[in-house]
C-alpha cells in the first residue's frame, strides 16, 4: 500500500506547493520527507499528530529525535532506503507513542522533484486498533477452542454443494477417518439406516434453498471404550456462509452430542406416558388448592372434559363448570371446609364440554404445617354419573313398581309358603273394604273365603308351590259384606335359587263381568221368547245356505212347502231369484241389506232384513202387504195434492212451479237447434183496478186475461200465473226471435182489448218481458232472471209494450272481469288477508277456538266481501290458490295461540274437486308445525251434493290427518241429515237464521233443541251462529248448544288483534 502511495506522489500532475500541501493533509497517515541525514523536510498534519509535534515546527528536527528508542531501526532502515530498498514495518516506539499505541514506520527512496532536498519519503501509520483486533481474535480463537474441548459440539465444513470436509475433533468422536466421509455417500453412510432418509431430504432442501439446518440423527461412532458400530444421538445443525453478493461460499456445522439428553427425555417421556395412562384408567381426578379454597392445580383430563383452559380452572374459575342448581351448595361445602379445616366430601353435576352435566363426587383433605395451620388442600374428583344415574332409575323402578301396585285396579298379595298373607297394595285393601293390611297380616288367606271356595284355592296354592300357575273363580264377599265374584291368579316367586321361596296372589274383581254375564243368559232368553212369540219369520243360515235356526212363524211357511232344517236356504222359494244376489252380496260383503219383494208362493209383499253375522247370516221376513196397500194410497192422494199444488186455483192456469218444471223439462229435452222463448208478462194499471173497483173486479179480470191468454198460444205453449198479476209463457220449438216477437204483440194487443166486469168497461194494458234460451241463458232460473230483467226494461220505456233481454249487463260482466283481474294480481300482491272471530264455550265461557275469514283488502277500494269476489273466485278456479293461502295462513297464525286454542277454516265446494287437497292440508300442518287436531275444516251441504262418495272418501282422508271435520250452515239444505248418517261429523253449525229469532221464535227454538239433541246423542259438538244478544246467548246455552259465535263476543279482528281478544274474553269469563 505505502509504496502505491508514495507512486503516487511521484507522479502528481500539479506539484504546486499549496496544492500538495492539502493533499497531504487529507491523506490519514503521517507523512514526512527526510533528507539523507534523516532530518525532517516538511510533514502533514497526521503526522505531527502522530508526533506530537505541529507540522510547521518540525522542519529541520532529526527525525529519530521523535522516536528514539527506534533509532537503531530507523538507521538500519535508511542506509537501505538510500540504496533504493523499501523498509516497512518498522516498530515506533518513545515517549509519545506509548505503551499501549504501536505505531509502525516505512521508508521509501523518493526522488526530489522540488529540489528541496528531499532524499526519503516516511510513512506512518497507527495500527493500534489493528493491534487490538488481532488480540481479541487471538483470544476468541483460544477461546473457541478452549470452548470446543470442553463442549459436547464437533465441528464440520462444507462445500457450497454439500461435499463435507470434517475436523480433527470431529473424527476423534467418531472414530472414522477423513477418506471415511470425504463423499456425500460416506457422510450419509455413516448415519443409523433409519435417519439416512430424513437426513439427506432435510440437507438437500438446504442445500437447495440455502436453509439453516437442525435435525436430530444417530451417527455410528468407535473409540473410548464403545463397542463397534455403536449409535449414538447427536443433533446436526449446519448454516451457510455467504460473500457480498449473497453467494454460498461455506457452510458451518456442528454435531452435537445429544445422546445421553436423548435417551432421559425417552425414558421421562415413557414416565409421563406412565403416569398419564395410570391417571387416565383412574377414574378419579386429582386437585391441589391453596390454603383459602383457590385452585392451584388440576388434571388435565378433567380440564379437558369441561372443556376449560388451565387458566379459566384456577382460584375458583372452575366453579363456573358447576350445575347452576348445585352451585351454592358446592360453595358453602367449601367455605365450611376451609373455615374449619375439616374433610370435605360432596358431590355435584359438573358441565362437559358439550354442554351436558354429568355428576361428580369431590373429596379433599387439608395438610398442615408444624403448627397445624391449613397450607395446601389435596383432593381428587371421581366421575359418578354412572352409579347415580343407576341410583336414579332403581329408585324410579321402585317408584314405577309402587305405582303400579297401589294403582293396580287388582288386589295384589304376597303369601308365603305356608299360605300365610305377607302383603297387600293399597288398592287390595279398599277393594277388600279393610281398614288396614294389619288385621290380614300373618293370616291365612283361605280364613277369609267361604268354606265351600277353599278347596279351589288350596289346589292353586299347591300348584305354585311347584312351580306352576294356579287360576280360580270364586265368590268371596268383602270385610264390609259386599258380594264379590274374583278371577284369582296364584303363581311363585322364586328366590335366589330358583326355587318358590313366595307366592303371589292377584285376585281380580269381575262381579260386574259375572252380572252382565247373568244378564245376558237372561236376555238370551228374552230373546228366545220373542223370536218364539213374534209373527215375523225369522231364520238363521250358515255359510253354506243352509237352514241353522227358525222361529215358529218361520217354521209353520217352511212345513207347509216341505223345508226341513238343515235344507237348503233357497230352497223354499226357487222362483224369487232376483233377491239371491242381495242374500250374496250381504254374505259376501259382510255389509247388512235391507229390501222388499214380492214372494209370489204366498201372494204377499215382504220387507227383508238381512245381517251378516258370524255364523252365517240372520234373516227377517215381515208381510208388508197391508202397508204397501196404505202407501199406495196415500202416493195416489200426495199426487193428487201435487197437481193441485201446481194449479192456480183462481185462474185455472198453472202456477209458477209447474211452469218451472216445464221449463226445465222443455231445456233438458230441446233438441241441440231448437229454440224456446220465456215471456214476462206484467200487467198495467191492475193495482188501479182492485183499489177502485174491489179485488172481486181484480180477481175477474185476471181470469179474463187468462183467458185471452189461452187465446194467444199454441198448442205446444204453456202459460202460467206467477202470483199477482204476473204471467208467464214458455214457447218451445221456435225457428227465431220472430215468433216469439208475433206472440208478444199478439198478447199486447189482446189485453188492449177493453175489458167488461160488472157492467164496466176496463182497460188495461201489459209489458212483456222476453228471452230465448240459448242466447239468454241455458237453465230454468237463468231465463227466468233474463226475462224479468227485460220486462223491467220494457217498463222503464214506457209500458204496454215488450223488449226482448240484450246483454245490458256488459256493465255486470265488465265487474265480473275486473273482479278476476283483481283477483290475480290481489294473489301475486298479497291483498288478502284473515280476520278471526272467536268460537265460545258456552258452558265455560272460554275461547276454543277461531274461524278465520278472508278479506281482500284492494288498493284504493277498501275491504271486498266475501259475498263479492269468492264466487268469481270459484268461478275462475282462483279459489284453488287462494283457499291453500287462507289455510296455510291460518295453521301458522295458530301456532302464536295457547296450545287449547283451535283454527276453523272454511273449504269451499269447488276445493273439493281438486284432487290434492288432502295433500295441501298435510303439507300446510306439515309446514307450520301445527298439531292436527287444532285444525277444523268447515264445509256446506253444498259439497256433498256433488260426487258425494268421492267428497265422503276426501273428508275421511282428511280426518284420518287428525283435522276435525265441521259441517256449516246446518238447516238451510234439505239433505243434512241424510250426510249425517253417512259422515259422522265432529261438530255442527247451526246457520243464524234460527239463532235471530231466539228466544222469541218457538219454531227456531224447537229447531236449535232438536240440532242440540241430536248433537248430544250423536257425540257432535254444536256449534250456534250469529249470537248477537246475551238473551240469545242464554237461550242456545239452555237449549244445549256447547259453542256459540256472533258479535256478542266479538267481530272478526285482524290476527295482530287476537292476542288481546284472548285476553279479554278469558278475563271476562
Amino acid at each position: 500500500m505505502h509504496q502505491t502511495l508514495s507512486a503516487e506522489f511521484d507522479l502528481l500532475p500539479d506539484r504546486k506547493p499549496a496544492r500538495i500541501n492539502a493533499i497531504y493533509d487529507a491523506i490519514p497517515v503521517g507523512i514526512a520527507f527526510l533528507d539523507r541525514q534523516l532530518r525532517c523536510l516538511r510533514m502533514n498534519r497526521r503526522m505531527g499528530a502522530l508526533a506530537g509535534l505541529p507540522a510547521t515546527a518540525a522542519t529541520g528536527l532529526p527525525f529519530i529525535d521523535v522516536w528514539p528508542e527506534a533509532e537503531d531501526a530507523l538507521l538500519a532502515a535508511a542506509s537501505l532506503a538510500l540504496a533504493g530498498t523499501v523498509v516497512e514495518d518498522i516498530a515506533l516506539t518513545g515517549p509519545l507513542t506509548g505503551a499501549e499505541r504501536a505505531l509502525v514506520a516505512s521508508l521509501h527512496p523518493h526522488s526530489d522533484g522540488n529540489g528541496d532536498g528531499a532524499a526519503l519519503l516516511c510513512i506512518v501509520e497507527d495500527r493500534t486498533a489493528l493491534r487490538r483486533c488481532e488480540a481479541e481474535l487471538r483470544h476468541f480463537k483460544e477461546l473457541r477452542r478452549q470452548t470446543l474441548e470442553l463442549s459436547d459440539l464437533y465441528p464440520w465444513y462444507g462445500a457450497p454443494d454439500g461435499t463435507p470436509r470434517t475436523t480433527r475433533r470431529w473424527r476423534e468422536r467418531t472414530g472414522l477417518g477423513a477418506a471415511d466421509v470425504a463423499t456425500p455417500q460416506g457422510w450419509i453412510a455413516a448415519l443409523h439406516p433409519d435417519d439416512r432418509a430424513p437426513f439427506e431430504a432435510a440437507w438437500t432442501c438446504s442445500l437447495t434453498g440455502g436453509a439453516a439446518l437442525e435435525i436430530d440423527l444417530r451417527l455410528r461412532v468407535a473409540g473410548d471404550g464403545v463397542p463397534d458400530s455403536e449409535y449414538r444421538w447427536f443433533r446436526r445443525r449446519a448454516a451457510a456462509q455467504r460473500d457480498a453478493e449473497g453467494r454460498i461460499v461455506q457452510w458451518h456445522g456442528t454435531d452435537e452430542d445429544i445422546h445421553e439428553r436423548r435417551l432421559a427425555e425417552d425414558a421421562l417421556r415413557e414416565s409421563e406416558d406412565h403416569y398419564r395412562h395410570s391417571v387416565e384408567l383412574n377414574p378419579q381426578f386429582p386437585f391441589t388448592l391453596d390454603a383459602d379454597g383457590r385452585l392451584l392445580e388440576v388434571s388435565s383430563r378433567w380440564r379437558a372434559l369441561v372443556g376449560l383452559s388451565h387458566e379459566e380452572t384456577l382460584g375458583h374459575g372452575w366453579m363456573r363448570a358447576v350445575h347452576p342448581d348445585d352451585l351454592n351448595g358446592a360453595r358453602q361445602n367449601w367455605a365450611d371446609a376451609i373455615a374449619s379445616g375439616v374433610r370435605i366430601d360432596n358431590e355435584k353435576r359438573i358441565r362437559m364440554a358439550d354442554g351436558s352435566y354429568r355428576w361428580f363426587r369431590a373429596r379433599a383433605t387439608a395438610r398442615r404445617d408444624a403448627t397445624g395451620r391449613v397450607v395446601r388442600w389435596y383432593g381428587s374428583t371421581e366421575d359418578i354419573h354412572e352409579r347415580k344415574m343407576t341410583e336414579a332409575a332403581l329408585r324410579e323402578s321402585e317408584s314405577f313398581a309402587r305405582q303400579i301396585l297401589d294403582n293396580s285396579p287388582e288386589c295384589v298379595k304376597v303369601l308365603d309358603m305356608e299360605g300365610r298373607l305377607t302383603f297387600m297394595n293399597i288398592p287390595g285393601v279398599r277393594l277388600m273394604e279393610l281398614d288396614s293390611f294389619e288385621c290380614l297380616k300373618n293370616q291365612p288367606w283361605e280364613a277369609n273365603w267361604p268354606e265351600e271356595r277353599r278347596p279351589q284355592l288350596r289346589a292353586s296354592i299347591d300348584i305354585a308351590k311347584r312351580g306352576g300357575t294356579g287360576r280360580f273363580l270364586g265368590f268371596c264377599p268383602t270385610a264390609k259384606g259386599t258380594p264379590k265374584w274374583w278371577d284369582n291368579l296364584v303363581c311363585p316367586l322364586p328366590g335366589a335359587d330358583g326355587r318358590p321361596q313366595r307366592l303371589l296372589a292377584i285376585s281380580r274383581d269381575v262381579t260386574d263381568i259375572q252380572m252382565a254375564r247373568q244378564a245376558l243368559e237372561e236376555t238370551t232368553a228374552l230373546l228366545s221368547g220373542v223370536l218364539e212369540s213374534t209373527t215375523d219369520a225369522v231364520v238363521f243360515i250358515d255359510r253354506d245356505w243352509r237352514i241353522t235356526y227358525r222361529n215358529p212363524a218361520a217354521a209353520a211357511i217352511h212345513e207347509g212347502r216341505g223345508i226341513r232344517l238343515g235344507d237348503a236356504f233357497f230352497d223354499a222359494f226357487p222362483q224369487q231369484t232376483e233377491s239371491s244376489s242381495l242374500f250374496r252380496k250381504a254374505m259376501a260383503d259382510q255389509t247388512p241389506v235391507v229390501f222388499e219383494e214380492f214372494v209370489t208362493a204366498l201372494g204377499q209383499w215382504t220387507e227383508i232384513h238381512a245381517f251378516p253375522t258370524a255364523q252365517g247370516l240372520s234373516v227377517f221376513f215381515r208381510n208388508v202387504t197391508e202397508r204397501r196397500r196404505v202407501e199406495e194410497e196415500r202416493r195416489a192422494a200426495q199426487e193428487k195434492i201435487a197437481q193441485l199444488a201446481r194449479l192456480d186455483s183462481l185462474t185455472g192456469l198453472s202456477n209458477r212451479l209447474y211452469f218451472q218444471e216445464r221449463l226445465e223439462e222443455a231445456l233438458r229435452e230441446a233438441p241441440d237447434e231448437g229454440v224456446m222463448a220465456v215471456h214476462y208478462i206484467d200487467l198495467d194499471q191492475f193495482k188501479a183496478v182492485n183499489d177502485t173497483l174491489g179485488h172481486h173486479a181484480g180477481d175477474a179480470l185476471l181470469r179474463q186475461v187468462a183467458g185471452r191468454l189461452r187465446g194467444c198460444i199454441g198448442a205446444a205453449d204453456l202459460v202460467s200465473r206467477f202470483g199477482g198479476d204476473e204471467f208467464a209463457v214458455l214457447q218451445p220449438n221456435l225457428w227465431g226471435p220472430a215468433e216469439a216477437e208475433d206472440l208478444a204483440r199478439c198478447i199486447i194487443s189482446a189485453l188492449a182489448e177493453p175489458i167488461e166486469i160488472d157492467g164496466a168497461q176496463v182497460r188495461t194494458g201489459t209489458s212483456i218481458g222476453i228471452a230465448l234460451s240459448r242466447r239468454d241463458g241455458v237453465e230454468a232460473d237463468a231465463l227466468l232472471k233474463a226475462a224479468d230483467i227485460a220486462l223491467y226494461r220494457a217498463k222503464a220505456d214506457g209500458r204496454n209494450t215488450h223488449r226482448f233481454f240484450a246483454p245490458e249487463m256488459a256493465e255486470r260482466l265488465k265487474s265480473f272481469h275486473d273482479l278476476k283481474l283483481g283477483l290475480h294480481e290481489a294473489l301475486r300482491q298479497g291483498e288478502f288477508e284473515l280476520h278471526y272471530q272467536p268460537l265460545v264455550c258456552t258452558g265455560e265461557s272460554r275461547i276454543r277456538g277461531f274461524e278465520a275469514l278472508i278479506r281482500w283488502r284492494r288498493p284504493g277500494r277498501g275491504l271486498i266481501r266475501p259475498a263479492d269476489f269468492i264466487p268469481v273466485a270459484e268461478e275462475t278456479g282462483l279459489i284453488g290458490p287462494i283457499g291453500e293461502w287462507a289455510l296455510r295462513e291460518a295453521c301458522r297464525e295458530a301456532t302464536r295461540w295457547p296450545d287449547g286454542i283451535g283454527i276453523s277454516v272454511n273449504v269451499s265446494s269447488v276445493q273439493f274437486r281438486d284432487k290434492e287437497l288432502v295433500e295441501s292440508v298435510r303439507q300446510a300442518l306439515a309446514d307450520t308445525g301445527l298439531a292436527p287436531e287444532r285444525l277444523e275444516l268447515e264445509i256446506t251441504e253444498s259439497v256433498l251434493l256433488q260426487d258425494d262418495d268421492a267428497n265422503l272418501g276426501t273428508l275421511r282422508e282428511l280426518r284420518a290427518l287428525g283435522a276435525r271435520i265441521v259441517m256449516d250452515d246446518f238447516g238451510t239444505g234439505y239433505s243434512a241429515l241424510g250426510y249425517l248418517c253417512r259422515f259422522r261429523f265432529d261438530k255442527v253449525k247451526i246457520d243464524r237464521s234460527f239463532v235471530a229469532n231466539l228466544p222469541r221464535c218457538d219454531g227456531s227454538t224447537a229447531v236449535v233443541q232438536a240440532v242440540a239433541g241430536m248433537g248430544r246423542n250423536l257425540g257432535i259438538v254444536i256449534t250456534a251462529e250469529g249470537v248477537e244478544e246475551q238473551t240469545q246467548l242464554d237461550a242456545v246455552r239452555r237449549l244445549g248448544c256447547h259453542e256459540a259465535q256472533g258479535y256478542l263476543f266479538s267481530r272478526p279482528v285482524p290476527a295482530a288483534e287476537v292476542p288481546a281478544l284472548i285476553a279479554r274474553l278469558q278475563d271476562e269469563g
